[in-house]
């Protein structure tokens, strides 16, 4: 959940939330003192940054476009050059 701060909080079981996570983050490296060696989730990390109340989201009203495979990248690339418009 976002609030009109920014601030970000887990959505309650069962409840509808308008927002995704893009998978697109800063964080300072103190978040991630005692994480474990190796692979973990970084759901360890947010919940350590909800508790002490600094995980803050950004509303991002623009265009947003995948760009996992060549063939995304290229149309991405047209349509931010305006080729595509």
């Amino acid at each position: 959940m976002l609030s009109p701060d920014g601030r970000l909080a887990r959505r309650l079981e069962h409840r509808l939330v308008p927002f995704v996570f893009a998978g697109v983050s800063i964080a300072h490296p103190k978040l991630f003192a005692d994480t474990p060696d190796g692979p973990f989730s970084l759901n360890r990390v947010w919940d350590r940054a909800i508790e002490a109340k600094r995980l803050y989201g950004v509303r991002h009203d623009g265009i947003w476009m995948h760009v996992g495979s060549p063939d995304a990248l290229e149309r991405a690339e047209c349509v931010l050059s305006g080729e595509d418009a």
